[in-house]
């Protein structure tokens, strides 16, 4: 994976810190299934933000993926700069909220969820 800043031709520091943080956290979750393994990470520099996902379809080769990069208002005047903020997190909330969504059902099973209810529904008679 390389990655050059356009200012100059180093590697970016921020970015191979995020890159192993993202590794490490999908070697965490290694016990899920291979469809739920996906980490995301916003890395932030001064006011340019950048959404990266990353997910793990083989042994120990990682796939990354930029969903979005904006900018923060820097003063009063930036205001339009919010649109591109909103959809950005926008989207990153229904990932988040489908993530979170195929963690339930694979983690509960159907007679655990019926059991559940079924208790919920006793305890409030």
């Amino acid at each position: 994976m390389a990655y050059m800043s356009q200012e100059n031709n180093n590697p970016d520091p921020d970015f191979i810190k995020l890159m192993n943080m993202m590794n490490d956290e999908l070697d965490f979750v290694k016990n899920l299934g291979s469809y739920d393994r996906i980490v995301y990470f916003i890395l932030i520099q001064g006011d340019l933000y950048r959404l990266f996902a990353m997910d793990s379809n083989y042994h120990k080769l990682y796939r990354l993926i930029i969903l979005d990069q904006f900018h923060l208002p820097v003063d009063k005047y930036d205001t339009q700069r919010l649109d591109s903020c909103f959809h950005a997190m926008l989207r990153l909330e229904g990932l988040l909220d489908d993530l979170v969504n195929k963690f339930t059902f694979s983690y509960y099973d159907d007679s655990a969820l019926q059991h559940l209810t079924k208790e919920t529904w006793r305890l409030n008679l």
